[in-house]
């Protein structure tokens, strides 16, 4: 009995002390505030950056217009070409430049209207769109909560169980949240920096780099839409659970089971999808299958505990 009760005892602490920490953050969207944090300041990187841009920019089309010059006297070109070259060079050189001057608003745009887009679709199918981080934390801990409701002294190896399926629901959705927020950021960072890209765009030998910068902003945006996609079902699925839950081997199977597989589709889809927008090739990570395999075993002991 005592060999019972220890584990369930400091399993029971370590899950008091994390539920209340969560708890006493919500009020205050701890998470949320992650976020915001990152948000506002890398906002203060775009005029910095912007004016190291402008003069990378400047240097390059003074390289470029020069070397096109130099080859068109080596030639002997006639007049009509050097006028085709000189409006040639302007078209290229001022589609950059309104490029560059506008990065940061249009690829604010961009992922804005993925996001905008996720919201819609969500709400289509009357589920709760644009969840925050804390959001989706909330209705993990809300299901966990449930679970250490349900436990018992008089019960030791049941309560065990009950306790290692709410750590299990704990660490899945902690995951999930760090996902969102790790998405987030990115898109700030790719909004405020990638400006100092598209100074490369002066030349027609480096306008490559301001290209894939647009490129990375769109598959940012269509990352965020796939994520907040999965993470707004998710939240309404397992909201329906936390109203409805059980404590017997089968409901514990499906809420573990059904907490993995969503953290599985939040880390793997939403990348797979940006790797193939950006060109590169994307393997399932050997972290996520060690979490994945990690919450699995728990959850399994958590089923035959409750026997």
């Amino acid at each position: 009995m005592r060999k019972t009760v220890a584990p369930i005892f400091l399993t029971g602490v370590i899950l008091v002390i994390v539920t209340d920490a969560a708890w006493a953050a919500s009020p205050d969207n701890a998470l949320d505030k992650i976020v915001d944090l990152y948000r506002n300041n890398t906002k203060n990187w775009e005029a910095t950056l912007k004016g190291f841009a402008l003069n990378l920019f400047w240097l390059l089309a003074v390289i470029e217009f020069s070397f096109a010059a130099l080859r068109l006297a080596f030639r002997g070109a006639d007049l009509g070409e050097w006028l085709w070259e000189i409006v040639s060079q302007i078209l290229f050189i001022g589609f950059f430049l309104a490029i560059l001057l506008h990065a940061g608003e249009w690829a604010r745009i961009i992922v804005e209207s993925f996001q905008a887009a996720a919201k819609g679709a969500a709400e289509a199918n009357h589920i709760a769109g644009g969840l925050a981080p804390s959001d989706i934390f909330d209705v993990g801990m809300q299901v966990a909560s449930r679970f250490v409701e349900a436990t018992s002294l008089w019960s030791p190896s049941a309560s065990l169980g009950l306790l290692l399926s709410a750590l299990v629901v704990i660490v899945c959705f902690a995951l999930i949240a760090a996902f969102l927020i790790l998405a987030l950021v990115e898109s700030y960072v790719v909004i405020s920096a990638g400006v100092l890209f598209m100074g490369f765009g002066g030349s027609r030998w480096t306008k490559d780099f301001a290209v894939k910068i647009l490129v990375y902003a769109v598959s940012v945006g269509a990352k965020l839409f796939i994520l907040q996609l999965l993470v707004a079902l998710g939240a309404q699925i397992f909201s329906d659970l936390a109203a409805s839950v059980e404590t017997n081997n089968a409901s514990l199977f499906v809420i573990i089971g059904s907490s993995i597989v969503l953290l599985a589709l939040t880390k793997i889809i939403p990348e797979m999808i940006q790797g193939l927008i950006n060109g590169t090739s994307f393997a399932g990570g050997g972290a996520m299958t060690s979490t994945a395999a990690g919450a699995v075993a728990v959850g399994a002991s958590a089923a035959v505990a409750t026997r």
